[in-house]
Parts: C-alpha cells; sequence; structure tokens
C-alpha cells in the first residue's frame, strides 16, 4: 500500500530529527525538511526549482491583464492549482472588472466596479446604482455602463476598486502602485 503524502512527509521530518536531536534543531537548508515542506505545502515552490513552460507565461500574462481565474480556467485547459501556484511565485492578484466610466470636462476619465466609486468620485452620498448614475449626471458627469479588463483601461486614466483609494494608471504594471494615488 503506498504512503500518502503526509506520512511520506512524516518520514523525512523523522530522518531530520534522527540527524539533528529536534526539528526545532533542524537548519532551514536540511534537505530532509525541505522535501517535507514540499510535501505538506501545496503552495510551497521553491524559486530556483521553477522553470515556466509556455502555459506558465500565458497563465501570468492573462492574470497581469486583469482576466479573471474562471476565464483562464477556460482559456487555457488548466486546473485551479496550477493558476494559484503561478499567481504565488509571480505575486500577482486578480484586478476587478471594471463596470463604471465617468467623464467630466477637463477631468481624467475613472473606472470604477461599484456604485460607491461614482457616489465617492461625484461628491454625493451612498446611494443605489441606478440612484449614483442619475445624481451624476445631473451633476454634469457622464456616465457609462462598460465592461472591460483592466489592460482595456487607458494610460492616465484614473480607477477605484473596492475598500481602495483613487489611483492613476501607468501602464499594466501600475495596479494599486501607492506612488499612483490621485488627489482631487
Amino acid at each position: 500500500m503506498a504512503l500518502t503524502r503526509f506520512q511520506n512527509a512524516l518520514l523525512y521530518i523523522h530522518k531530520a530529527e534522527e540527524r539533528h536531536g529536534s526539528i526545532t534543531h533542524t537548519p532551514d537548508s536540511d534537505p530532509d525538511l525541505i522535501a517535507a515542506q514540499k510535501l505538506l505545502a501545496d503552495k510551497y515552490i521553491e524559486p530556483t526549482d521553477f522553470e515556466p513552460d509556455e502555459n506558465d507565461l500565458k497563465i501570468k500574462k492573462l492574470i497581469e491583464r486583469g482576466y479573471p481565474a474562471h476565464y483562464i480556467y477556460e482559456k487555457l485547459k488548466v486546473d485551479k492549482p496550477r493558476v494559484l501556484r503561478i499567481k504565488k511565485i509571480y505575486g500577482l492578484n486578480y484586478r476587478t472588472k471594471f463596470k463604471y466610466k465617468i467623464s467630466y470636462k477637463g477631468r481624467p476619465d475613472f473606472y470604477t466596479s461599484y456604485a460607491q466609486g461614482i457616489c465617492n468620485y461625484v461628491g454625493i452620498s451612498n446611494c443605489r446604482s441606478q440612484r449614483a448614475i442619475l445624481k451624476a449626471e445631473k451633476l454634469g458627469y457622464t456616465v457609462s455602463k462598460i465592461s472591460l479588463y483592466w489592460w482595456e483601461i487607458p494610460d492616465e486614466a484614473i480607477y477605484k476598486t473596492c475598500n481602495s483609494e483613487v489611483f492613476k494608471k501607468q501602464g499594466n504594471n501600475s495596479w494599486l502602485n501607492k506612488e499612483l494615488k490621485w488627489k482631487f
């Protein structure tokens, strides 16, 4: 009968303990400890062990462009653990799809995913999406319902995601960049 991953990891830990007396005295560079960590932690990947293939680079590109996880699974026919692994290795985050574009004379276009973003940008109290759009239009703003991914938003535009401050886009790598905070 084959051993489970957990049982194999315990064997590696036992070898390390025999050599060093205790797991607490085992150095992080011990090969048996590293093998146990790899078996126990699905997300543990030694950066030197990782060589991306063509699909890994495609996954990275789609995440950077703002595509959601389910789209990546379907488009590339890959499973969730692989996408999560690439996301973790490169330190990437999923990006929201933008639903509203607000234009006003003399200001750069503003993109947001939530009605709350419209309210904050226009300076009105909290309200539902349709009411926010009507109030914004009464104040002279043009509000368009859109469906755009991160890479489709033009540079120099400003944007707000849920529970974030307002930022300016400067290329695809500027997602939530603290140096690009927008001040009204």
